[in-house]
């Protein structure tokens, strides 16, 4: 759905998760600025080139969330000597994975900079992620947000079929 899931990691691991999930969705935009860039200046026209990424992007991460192995997804669509592995030559001359892998890690630091001031106290506390959205949280807190996620999934599940899960359990349509 829109929300996402809900994680809880311990308090220590905020830094990383925000690294990826926090600022994970603009490089994924980055991405898409970039393949669409490329697309008209190899000469398709804007609006087809934004178009063809946005269902890119949508159906890929249909696959990654349905299979969830992103090597096997990437060996599957790339044929020996093809296009595609042309691409990922390049990709992998250009050192793409250290790339991200240097984002991420900024990511990190800059979060561990900008909480040097975290409690350091012995209560409970847990990561709540909603959607790529960080979130410290005592434990009652985060119990709401993981069945305000639920009531969300279930209102997206829905407007997505025009029937509840209850309802489509019974057989009613």
């Amino acid at each position: 759905g829109a929300v996402g899931i809900v994680d809880r990691l311990p308090e220590e691991r905020l830094d990383a998760f925000t690294g990826v999930a926090g600022s994970g969705p603009a490089y994924i935009f980055l991405i898409a600025e970039a393949l669409a860039d490329a697309a008209v200046a190899e000469g398709i026209d804007r609006s087809t080139a934004d178009r063809v990424v946005s269902q890119l992007l949508l159906g890929a991460s249909t696959l990654l969330a349905r299979d969830g192995d992103p090597a096997t997804l990437r060996r599957n669509v790339t044929s020996p000597n093809g296009t595609t592995a042309a691409g990922l030559g390049v990709l992998d001359a250009h050192d793409v994975r250290g790339t991200f892998a240097a984002a991420v890690r900024a990511a990190t630091e800059r979060s561990r900079e900008l909480g040097g001031g975290r409690s350091q106290r012995d209560e409970r506390v847990e990561l709540v992620a909603v959607g790529g959205v960080v979130r410290r949280t005592h434990q009652p807190v985060a119990r709401e947000v993981e069945v305000l996620g639920d009531l969300i999934n279930r209102v997206e599940h829905i407007v997505d079929t025009g029937i509840s899960e209850p309802a489509a359990a019974a057989g009613v349509a």
